[in-house]
């Protein structure tokens, strides 16, 4: 029995204990999995402990306590018996709904309003109302905002307490602080759907009226809500003895925010208040909105233009609105144009074809050559919608040149935007204007800079492909994108790679067979190894393509070229020892400073006495360079040392550094080679079982100039003054003046790298003589210098 008490106590011993634990990550997660634990405790010991286990643990982080209202909301009264406990809830999220922070304020009247459409109205009666009365005439103000969002949940279920509830909710419009009267603006809308129409006259049009009054913006702001909700209930001549005043006074607010709210919902306010008010007042009120002061509220406007000029008439449109709409084309406010372009090709169904194409289609020139891409973009987008008005013809000779003109934009999001419109374009002008006009635009996306574009060119193909049919790939596109895999650029091998792979699902057996399949398996050889892995990809799509034809002929395809093409790829990656380095580097050379550079460099320090003339040395372009790869800090700071009164001591430094280098050079330096700009993956293995790291020892050698050409360690020629090519094993030759040799070896090599120099024998500086005549010179610079 004590075991079995345990295994009881136990998941609530989990939830304590994470609960009480110092990581908030511990906390949330307990709290994450409330309804687990309560489906473990069972629905009595849920109620008895683990509800009032959380009433005691609000004494948290605001992340915790956001996490226990949501968790509260979603369904945790079918763990505590169901809905005839689900008052239970309530103490708990009535005292997140006092909380300070408004995230956990919000999700805690939130989750009430979930709970209360559980409750019967007995429950309703019993401890939801008794709960907006408390938190209604709370002390503190946090406690009234939560209660302003819980009148919509309360009215309708309580018969006996409706009077006491519109009478809360209008003190609560009355209170002295601006947040409860900002929470009672914005839940005054959904509260007054549940009044009646009497009541609505009686109580709720007057708090509207008071709070749309308010001194403070950020309350009337929210009244618009409101007035379209009562807007809604009244009849037309209602509206116009009632609220038109209430409307006007909206639409001229001293606050631009306020402007912007009724801006930002005027189609919805229009189309509630009849058809003789848009007529003689809202036409008036929305031209006033369009040119307004602020460009917010312009924008606002501008982005009810079709919505609002479906309720009016053509000539309306044409007289009122359109003078509107070009003012808007050459707005000072780049947002303002941007919002205009996603929205006025939608007047181009309400005035026809004549009127597009009379007074639109200039709008549509200038918007596409506005100088922000986003205008550009918006209009591209919704460019569909005049399609259908003014007829292919009409779009061929007129948007259409602006439209090729933006495939080249600056902006890669325009190019996007141009490239995902152009198949639906090419449906519309069919295949013999595709062919002559943008089918080599669609080819020169395929080498654009950016990756987007090209993998959008890609889908793109693909697209097209299903439009106008395989047989029109197969001799139109497919050729153009197969002669991109020879390209010497590796990014435009690449893309051909993509575009087959991605036109795979839309190629048939015939196509993949005869002109797709020789040029991919030819690139399994490619020297990137990049290309090699995605050609495994595009060579696994290829195959479950001819796999989905359900043809012999595409399963014999398949079998007989793909997989071993693919094995081989395999076992190119895994071969046991192999390595696979490129250099493209083909620049590189290692700097030697000659025994003519560093002698004449000495004399001129001896012979001048003038401090600058050390600047003499920058003429040496390159061993300029090498001196700051040498030693940095001499080269920059050299110059300015030397004009300070002990400069001669200075340039005996200068002299042991030549000889310092000097010196290097006969030993010979390591070779540290320039940024190699592509690196391949080194693939190794163990000579036995039991050694669990690669290991390869990399050997890189220089050549001789004295060897016509040939790399020492390596078995390829190359002509002299060229550069030389890396033989690595395992790997094809690629053009490199370094070379790599790679062998097998054991866990050992590894910590003791040793790593063979081949030093320079090209030079005069590794004869004994140079660092003897560089010391006398210094030494007679020196006697000069002080005698």
């Amino acid at each position: 029995m004590d075991t079995q008490g345990q295994d009881e106590l136990y998941p609530i011993a989990i939830l304590m204990d994470e609960l009480k634990s110092e990581d908030v990550q511990l906390r949330l997660n307990a709290i994450h999995r409330v309804s687990t634990i309560a489906l473990a405790l069972g629905p009595q010991r849920a109620r008895d402990e683990l509800v009032p286990f959380l009433l005691d643990s609000l004494d948290d982080e605001d992340e915790v306590l956001v996490a226990i209202g949501e968790e509260l909301g979603n369904g945790l009264e079918e763990y505590i018996g169901g809905r005839e406990y689900a008052h239970l809830l309530l103490p708990v999220l009535e005292k997140l709904s006092t909380m300070e922070e408004t995230l956990v304020r919000d999700k805690a009247t939130e989750s009430i309003n979930k709970i209360a459409g559980l409750l019967s109205a007995r429950q309703v009666e019993e401890y939801l109302v008794p709960m907006v009365r408390k938190l209604s005439s709370g002390d503190w103000f946090t406690s009234r905002t939560s209660a302003a969002a819980l009148y919509v949940s309360a009215y309708p279920s309580s018969a006996s307490h409706k009077d006491e509830l519109r009478k809360l909710y209008s003190s609560l419009a009355h209170d002295d602080t601006p947040m409860v009267r900002r929470a009672a603006a914005k839940g005054l809308g959904p509260f007054i759907k549940k009044l009646s129409k009497e009541h609505l006259l009686s109580e709720g049009l007057p708090i509207y009226k008071k709070l749309a009054s308010d001194d403070q913006d950020s309350v009337r702001l929210l009244t618009v809500e409101a007035l379209i909700a009562i807007a809604e209930q009244l009849k037309p001549a209602e509206v116009k003895e009632q609220l038109l005043s209430q409307i006007r006074q909206a639409v001229s607010d001293k606050s631009w925010r306020v402007r912007y709210m009724v801006a930002n919902n005027f189609v919805k306010l229009a189309s509630v208040v009849g058809p003789e008010i848009i007529r003689d007042e809202m036409v008036g009120a929305y031209v006033q909105l369009l040119k307004d002061n602020e460009a917010e509220v312009r924008s606002a406007s501008a982005s009810q233009i079709p919505g609002f000029s479906k309720l009016l008439d053509r000539d309306v449109i044409l007289a009122r609105v359109l003078p509107c709409v070009r003012d808007l084309s050459t707005d000072t406010s780049q947002h303002v144009r941007a919002a205009l372009g996603k929205e006025i090709a939608g007047l181009s169904p309400l005035l026809g074809r004549e009127g597009t194409i009379d007074h639109l289609l200039p709008l549509f020139m200038h918007l596409l050559k506005d100088e922000f891409p986003e205008v550009r973009l918006n209009l591209i987008g919704k460019l569909e919608q005049v399609i259908g008005v003014i007829g292919i013809e009409m779009l061929s000779q007129s948007l259409l040149p602006a439209i090729i003109e933006l495939a080249d934009d600056k902006q890669w999001r325009v190019r996007q935007a141009i490239i995902e419109y152009i198949p639906l374009l090419s449906t519309q002008l069919g295949v013999t204007f595709f062919d002559d006009q943008l089918s080599n635009l669609c080819m020169l996306w395929l080498g654009d800079n950016v990756y987007s574009i090209r993998e959008a060119a890609t889908v793109n193909l693909k697209r097209l492909t299903e439009v106008f049919g395989v047989d029109w790939a197969k001799t139109t596109i497919i050729p153009k994108v197969l002669a991109m895999a020879n390209h010497n650029n590796y990014l435009h091998r690449m893309t051909t790679v993509f575009a087959i792979a991605t036109m795979a699902p839309s190629l048939t057996v015939e196509v993949i067979r005869d002109s797709v399949l020789p040029a991919m398996l030819q690139l399994v050889t490619d020297p990137i190894p990049n290309i090699r892995f995605n050609i495994a990809k595009c060579l696994e799509k290829l195959g479950g393509s001819l796999s989905a034809s359900g043809s012999p002929e595409g399963h014999e395809v398949a079998q007989r070229s793909i997989v071993p093409a693919l094995k081989g790829v395999r076992e190119d990656i895994g071969s046991p020892g192999s390595v696979s380095i490129t250099a493209t580097s083909s620049n590189y050379s290692q700097p030697v400073i000659s025994n003519t550079i560093v002698t004449t460099s000495i004399v001129i320090l001896s012979i001048t006495t003038y401090p600058p003339a050390i600047i003499l040395l920058s003429s040496f372009t390159k061993q300029a360079a090498y001196f700051t790869t040498a030693s940095p800090k001499l080269a920059v700071y050299l110059p300015s040392m030397m004009r300070i009164p002990f400069w001669s001591l200075l340039r005996l430094v200068f002299l042991l550094a030549l000889v310092s280098v000097t010196k290097e050079q006969e030993t010979g330096p390591p070779i540290i080679p320039s940024p190699i700009t592509n690196t391949l993956p080194i693939t190794t293995s163990p000579t036995s079982a039991s050694v669990s790291t690669p290991t390869t020892t990399i050997i890189p050698t220089r050549s001789s100039s004295t060897q016509a050409g040939t790399d020492v360690g390596t078995t390829s020629t190359r002509a002299p003054g060229t550069s030389a090519s890396t033989s690595v094993s395992g790997s094809p030759s690629v053009s490199s003046p370094l070379s790599f040799t790679a062998t097998s070896g054991s866990a050992s090599d590894i910590a003791t790298p040793s790593p063979t120099i081949i030093p320079n024998s090209s030079g005069d500086l590794n004869r004994p003589w140079t660092t003897i005549t560089i010391a006398a010179l210094g030494i007679a610079f020196l006697v000069v210098e002080y005698v």
